[in-house]
């Protein structure tokens, strides 16, 4: 047998250093979706500590003078759909709930576009009030919209799971529900409304019907567990949406 040249050894070597500086790195790429979501939640958390003076018509920044302090429609913001506090508000839960989605690598692909959304329409919202910050997140929100995040530490991710990943579910479960416990507190004490609550009593039982419905013919265990555990963070956002002491006891029974 020929042993190759020098020059194709050379163009071997060339490909496999090409190859190992240009081949995505499913890790780095997880570790990358993850601290976008914590960032994403914390920043949800953060502005909703200041929700009135951001997002209220009376407050800092009221929505007819940002429109003529912007003034081109290239500055659109989902927030500007109405004046409304409330607007705001939903802009900002969409932002901790994608942000809870690319945590758990659950619909990562969707969840980036939206939050890329979301952060966008925060942001022009306060416009004034932005930073170099803001900026960035949102550069790496767009590009993060064209990255296959979703190649390593992922719930989507099917036929790698192990024993221990029904514990990790259930922990994250848990801490995800209380993310969105606490929107609803925030939210409910700046709009003075208990439509959030009543949100959450929607979705808990759309939840609870939806994951019924599918568990009633399913056969794969793996779904098993994850329909099972659609129901039960329905059960529990029910209970939490209805407030009150015995309620609240009970959905924290429950979890």
């Amino acid at each position: 047998m020929d042993r190759p040249s020098a020059l194709q050894r050379g163009i071997e070597l060339a490909r496999g250093w090409c190859r190992a500086a240009f081949t995505l790195d499913t890790r780095s790429l997880a570790a990358f979706r993850i601290g976008l979501g914590l960032i994403l939640v914390a920043d949800c958390l953060l502005r909703f500590r200041t929700f009135h003076l951001m997002f209220a018509a009376d407050g800092l920044f009221p929505p007819d003078v940002l429109r003529g302090f912007q003034a081109t429609w290239s500055k659109w913001s989902l927030a500007f759909l109405s004046d409304a506090p409330w607007c705001g508000g939903a802009v900002l839960v969409a932002e901790g709930v994608c942000g809870a989605w690319l945590i758990t690598g659950v619909w990562s692909h969707a969840a980036s576009v939206a939050a890329w959304l979301a952060v966008v329409s925060v942001v022009r919202r306060t416009e004034p009030a932005t930073n170099a910050g803001d900026a960035l997140l949102m550069c790496l929100l767009f590009w993060s919209m064209f990255l296959p995040l979703d190649g390593g530490w992922s719930l989507a991710r099917r036929g790698r799971a192990k024993p221990v990943s029904a514990v990790l579910s259930g922990l994250l479960l848990n801490v995800a529900i209380y993310a969105v416990v606490r929107c609803k507190v925030l939210v409910e004490g700046a709009l003075q409304s208990s439509l959030p609550s009543q949100i959450l009593m929607i979705f808990g039982l759309l939840s609870v019907v939806l994951a019924a419905l599918c568990l009633w013919r399913q056969r794969d265990i793996k779904r098993l567990f994850a329909y099972s555990s659609i129901e039960h963070m329905g059960i529990i956002a029910f209970a939490f949406g209805m407030g009150g002491a015995v309620a609240t006891f009970a959905a924290l029974l429950h979890m």
